[in-house]
């Protein structure tokens, strides 16, 4: 609704919508291990229609579409 009425979202995302990887990780004082998910960036969706969703994107200085259903998954 807010992209509709033409005020852009940040998201968190991957670059370039790559699959997560967890190659990272550290002990937490509770005993857990995180695992960091590599690729993580942040994007500006500025559009979409019913297959796609247009993003400005700070990593290639670039707007770029996206199919909603790999950003979903993201």
């Amino acid at each position: 609704e807010v992209v509709k009425e033409g005020r852009p979202v940040m998201i968190w995302a991957t670059i370039n919508m790559a699959n997560v990887s967890y190659t990272q990780s550290w002990l937490l004082e509770t005993g857990e291990t995180f695992w960091w998910p590599n690729n993580e960036h942040a994007l500006v969706i500025v559009g979409y229609d019913d297959k796609w969703i247009y993003m400005n994107d700070p990593y290639s200085g670039k707007e770029k579409k996206f199919l909603r259903t790999v950003v979903n998954n993201r």
